[in-house]
């Protein structure tokens, strides 16, 4: 490819990146346009050499200062990033599960470079407005303890309780959930691109169906190993200990969940199930815990017995 395409291609991506930019700055109600920001980024790290997509990239950022957005700068290199790494990959023909990984990993990263931006010169500290919201229940919870008891309610001591008990629950679990809700986002960049990738791409990327996706069997002694931690060193609450278990316990049981979850769309697509089945088990799998746990144990028995087989020769 010749300089001047090369350049003219990197010209209509940086303005599509630019509007989409804009757009999302300054048009709350089309947030959802967030998530196709990696796609130019996606496509020019396809097409080009690693460094003319860093080059692209500061070229964004510094057209993000002129248009007046200097504090979307992280969220410009995180998405630049994001799109650079899914980019490179997919030139190179890397395994799409190693992309993935690398990619999850770069958002993190970026997530935590953009929380401390934030704190550094925004003096926005998530912690600290985390811990003002508990102080504000605290004080809704302590006024309406005349109300709790005249309806025979849960007294305000013991509601309090359990509310301090969650919400340290959730400080204790911060690093997990964000690992998780990294994956998702991750997620949702790889959707919102792969139509974009298929129409302007010349090298696609084959994915796995969900049915077909097999974790690591080491995955389910990381676990059971975890388990059998926490049973027997039982850490105090609040100890280093307890902090890495925890979130290590909370991170293996989400890929147990997935692995569950993969097992029942083979199990559906084997059976003819109707494709609504498996997507009710998935919505239900968030909000009702029983069924959390079932799935769980469905990813336990598809990692330590070969389940899938049984069901193939059995059908």
């Amino acid at each position: 490819m010749n300089n001047g395409r090369k350049v003219a291609e990197g010209g209509v991506l940086l303005a599509l990146y630019s509007i989409l930019l804009i757009l999302v700055v300054q048009l709350p109600f089309l947030i959802f346009l967030f998530f196709f920001l990696p796609a130019p980024f996606i496509l020019a790290a396809i097409k080009q050499k690693l460094s003319w997509s860093f080059g692209m990239l500061f070229m964004a950022s510094l057209l993000a200062a002129v248009l007046g957005m200097v504090s979307q700068i992280p969220m410009v290199l995180v998405t630049g990033l994001v799109g650079i790494t899914i980019g490179y990959h997919i030139q190179h023909d890397k395994s799409p599960i190693l992309m993935f990984i690398r990619t999850v990993l770069v958002f993190i990263a970026g997530f935590a470079v953009m929380a401390a931006s934030a704190a550094l010169f925004f003096h926005f500290n998530f912690i600290s407005l985390y811990k003002q919201f508990m102080k504000q229940a605290l004080l809704q919870i302590d006024k309406s303890a005349g109300l709790l008891s005249s309806m025979g309610q849960t007294s305000a001591g013991q509601l309090k309780d359990q509310f301090l008990e969650r919400a340290e629950l959730i400080m204790t679990l911060l690093p997990s959930l964000i690992v998780t809700a990294s994956i998702f986002m991750v997620l949702l960049f790889l959707w919102a691109a792969h139509p974009i990738l298929k129409r302007f791409s010349p090298k696609k990327t084959a994915w796995p169906r969900f049915r077909e996706i097999q974790l690591p069997k080491s995955i389910l002694w990381y676990y059971l190993i975890t388990m059998i931690l926490l049973a027997v060193i039982h850490p105090d609450k609040g100890s280093t200990w307890y902090i890495v278990l925890m979130n290590l316990f909370s991170i293996l049981q989400f890929f147990m969940t997935i692995q569950g979850l993969s097992l029942f769309f083979y199990i559906s697509n084997i059976k003819k199930l109707p494709k609504a089945v498996p997507v009710i088990l998935v919505i239900a799998s968030f909000f009702i815990p029983i069924i959390q746990s079932a799935v769980r144990l469905l990813g336990i028995i598809d990692l330590g017995f070969p389940f899938r087989e049984y069901i193939r020769k059995k059908n």
